[in-house]
């Protein structure tokens, strides 16, 4: 095999060709200069990320070396006194020396009569003086902290200094607008067109002003799941409202990062404003506010209630926040129609006044019966009453129930929970349907409780038109069609798609809606009770008063044409006339029993009307005033007669020498 053999050398022993540059040293001083380069950048920098630091320092020297140049030319010491104050006052005034400083606006006398106090002195006497020498020390001891404050600063950035003027401001859009381009605002878009204005962070999310192209504010409610889906967030964290403005080419737009109603809050006070009917129920999802309803409108009478809501989602809730400001509230008797026997609110049931309960389906046709009598009753005695108004003119007649208390009639307001239940009997029906249509000029309404808020279940449209043009508070629903039933189109909401559990995993009841004083499309949580049971125990004593059972007490300046009969004292004339003549008490009358615990309370009340008209009054005078029904008055004054707790002279009766009211 033949040998190849050449004189080359190995790549790997091959030595580089000489640099001809080499020789004339000019990678040396390239080198060079591109270190000092370097080494002047670095400097620069370090001087950039100190600026801030080192700049008292820096104004010490320069005062330092200006007091020495001044004392070594010899320059009088009133021109000295000139320059030196007016070069301190420049260099403090000048707004890019105060920002490079971080001058406050308070602190500019100080360094102006600081810095010139120091160089005026340097210039007439010496810059080594004790007392400016003292001054210049404490002005590097008062440094310290400011330079370690400002020890580090951020590096210039490499673009020019024109090239940052002219770039964009840093205000500029946000994620969510640019999001908002792409998707919702995008030209295949759910608001093609569109786009997001006035942002304003708060506490918790962010809210936007949209500006539609061919849309309409009631278009991008209806597209609220699709912006929640484009900015992947559940829907209970987006929410589109009407503007302020009213205008329709535009929206608000709220993105939550956390809702504010995930910790319960506690109900701690009654929040029923007495002159417009409006209360508090509990905070929106946004932390903006508090949703409210609206009991009565005033001048126009009471206005009807729906709340409607699946199983455990907080119905009974917001019932006892009712309960609790009616009976709180003067001149508002509120009463209650349960067909389970009284089990949805037991805290109340016997707290609330006698005979405004009902339990179970006759109890409760009977109560409404006679709350439609009484509804008749004063608009015969408001048609007639004579009255004066504001300006002295004699006037015949009242058109409205303008607020509680008005002629001394106080406001009925009656709940019935599980509505659904009694509306299913027509009778019942036909009556509700009537106190929702004529109570309010009487002072008399209804409120409608019920778990599927549609034609079916609430007896006839008719009826649903009616409980809903009031407020309505909407929980969750089981699906889409109960939550539109309810609103009747006043707001765009899915009630269907509020979440069993927040994301911290307690469950959302009380979470809902409120089309009511403002029909915003906004989650809000009621306020719960600690205590209910408390609450009811401690309420003012209420008295239902029917017209049968006398005149109410009449409001000042008004006269009634009608003057009611004394049917109460009738009643017990007749009974004291049955008994004189030896008839049986239980034959007389069917009389209600009564615990014993009500039978203090009956005693407590007679006890106190006594003691208010000096110790005597007759039987009818006494059930006027107790508002007591008849037949159970009676039988409680005769048996507190028998046991002597009280005296009876005649028809009158009267306090015993001790006042303890029969056990």
């Amino acid at each position: 095999m033949a040998t190849i053999t050449t004189n080359e050398q190995p790549v790997l022993d091959r030595q580089p060709d000489a640099d001809p540059r080499h020789e004339n040293g000019q990678p040396a001083r390239a080198e060079a200069l591109a270190a000092a380069v370097a080494t002047f950048k670095d400097a620069k920098q370090l001087s950039y990320r100190h600026r801030y630091g080192l700049a008292p320092y820096g104004a010490l020297a320069t005062v330092w070396g200006a007091g020495v140049l001044l004392n070594v030319t010899g320059q009088p010491w009133w021109l000295g006194g000139v320059v030196t104050f007016s070069a301190a006052a420049v260099a403090s005034l000048w707004p890019k020396v105060r920002a490079t400083a971080r001058l406050h606006p308070a602190q500019v006398p100080a360094a102006l009569l600081t810095t010139a106090g120091y160089t005026f002195a340097a210039a007439v006497d010496s810059p080594f003086g004790w007392a400016q020498s003292a001054l210049f020390s404490a002005g590097l001891l008062i440094s310290a902290p400011w330079w370690w404050k400002y020890r580090l600063r951020t590096v210039r950035p490499e673009p020019k200094r024109r090239e940052l003027e002219a770039a964009p401001a840093a205000s500029g859009p946000d994620g969510n607008m640019l999001l908002w381009a792409k998707k919702p605002g995008a030209a295949r878009g759910v608001l093609a067109g569109s786009y997001l204005t006035d942002r304003a962070p708060f506490k918790y999310g962010t809210r936007y002003r949209i500006i539609l192209e061919d849309q309409t504010t009631e278009e991008a409610m209806e597209a609220r799941a699709r912006i929640a889906s484009a900015y992947g967030k559940p829907l209970d964290l987006v929410y589109v409202e009407e503007t302020a403005d009213g205008a329709q080419n535009a929206a608000d737009l709220t993105l939550l990062d956390e809702m504010a109603v995930q910790d319960i809050q506690y109900w701690t006070k009654p929040t029923l404003d007495m002159d417009t009917g409006i209360m508090a129920i509990g905070p929106y999802a946004d932390g903006a506010g508090e949703a409210r309803i609206q009991l009565w409108e005033p001048g126009s009478g009471p206005l009807p209630m729906l709340i409607s809501g699946a199983m455990r989602v907080g119905k009974s809730t917001i019932l006892r926040l009712l309960f609790t400001e009616m009976m709180y509230a003067e001149h508002i008797t509120p009463m209650f129609c349960d067909p389970q026997k009284g089990q949805s609110c037991p805290e109340w049931m016997q707290h609330l006044p006698e005979g405004a309960v009902a339990r179970g389906v006759e109890e409760t046709k009977a109560l409404l019966l006679k709350l439609r009598d009484e509804m008749y009753a004063r608009n015969a005695m408001l048609a007639d009453i004579q009255w004066t108004d504001e300006d002295g003119e004699e006037q015949h007649g009242k058109h409205s129930y303008t607020h509680p208390g008005m002629d001394g009639l106080d406001l009925l307001y009656c709940v019935i929970d599980e509505a659904h239940k009694v509306l299913a009997y027509d009778e019942i029906a036909e009556l509700v349907q009537e106190l929702l249509a004529e109570g309010s000029k009487a002072g008399v309404m209804l409120g409608l409780i019920t778990q599927v808020p549609t034609v079916d279940e609430l007896g006839n449209g008719r009826i649903l038109s009616l409980v809903t043009s009031g407020t309505v508070i909407l929980l969750r629903t089981g699906d889409a069609y109960s939550a539109r039933s309810a609103l009747q189109g006043r707001m765009n909401v899915d009630a269907h798609r509020i979440r069993k559990a927040f994301p911290n995993g307690q469950p959302t009841k009380g979470l809902g809606y409120v089309c009511g004083w403002e029909p915003r499309p906004v989650l809000m949580r009621s306020r719960v009770q600690e205590k209910p049971a408390r609450w009811a125990k401690n309420a003012p004593r209420k008295t239902l008063v029917w017209m049968a059972h006398g005149k109410p007490p009449a409001k000042p300046g008004s006269t009634p044409v009608v003057e009611p009969a004394d049917a109460a004292a009738a009643v017990v004339a007749d009974l004291d006339a049955l008994l004189a003549q030896g008839a049986d008490l239980d034959n007389v009358l069917e009389f209600a029993p009564f615990t014993p615990g009500q039978k203090r309370q009956y005693g407590q009340r007679i006890y106190d009307e006594l003691r208010a008209e000096g110790g005597a009054l007759t039987g009818g005078d006494l059930i006027v005033r107790t508002g007591i029904p008849a037949a159970t008055a009676f039988r409680v004054l005769l048996e507190m007669t028998a046991d002597q707790a009280l005296v009876k002279t005649g028809d009158t009766y009267q306090l015993p020498m001790t006042e303890e009211v029969a056990q």
